[in-house]
């Protein structure tokens, strides 16, 4: 397609009509035609392929928002939050481990609906500490969804590097290594 028309005449080319046939072109003019031509082949059999892998791999990014939902609204299985919770994270980590969807053996999410089962395992773990008198405060309450990263959050003092950037300090590597998820990437 680089090839200055004029250099094309009298040339054999392959016909764009996918019959195999072989066509000269005659002049510049009929180089010109079939360069145009090929433009709109090669952009349509383009444009055809990047729809069908957008479609299929709606899916995963299906799971990978899900995964960073479940975690945006889940605060206590958080490494590094004043709510983390290692127990109800390794008991999560431990429960959907059948459900795990991997990607070239890395952890992108899961096939069911999480955040149920975190409700569920969040409610059964603080009346096994009820029961023994030890119930943390954090495990005791229901948690509500964290508040967007470039937002401040209400009685927390604001520190340097914490604002929308998304450095490795703000990964959740290490959430991941406690559900025994090392290889999660989001």
């Amino acid at each position: 397609m680089n090839t200055h028309p004029r250099l094309l005449v009298n040339t054999e080319v392959p016909s764009l009509r996918d019959d195999g046939q072989m066509i000269r072109l005659a002049d510049e003019a009929d180089v010109k035609s079939w360069q145009d031509a090929l433009k709109a082949v090669l952009v349509s059999d383009l444009n055809s392929r990047v729809a069908r892998l957008t479609e299929e791999s709606a899916g995963t990014a299906e799971v990978i928002h899900a995964s960073i939902d479940l975690l945006r609204n889940n605060p206590d299985l958080v490494p590094g939050t004043r709510q983390f919770d290692e127990e109800l994270a390794n008991r999560v980590a431990a429960f959907v481990k059948h459900a795990e969807i991997r990607v070239d053996g890395k952890l992108y999410g899961w096939s069911t609906p999480v955040q149920p089962l975190v409700a569920q395992l969040r409610t059964q773990l603080a009346a096994e500490r009820s029961a023994k008198g030890s119930a943390p405060a954090a495990a005791a309450a229901p948690v509500t969804p964290a508040a967007p990263a470039h937002e401040p959050q209400g009685g927390l003092l604001s520190q340097a590097g914490a604002g929308g950037d998304q450095s490795s300090a703000n990964d959740f590597s290490t959430l991941f290594g406690t559900l025994g998820l090392p290889d999660l990437q989001i």
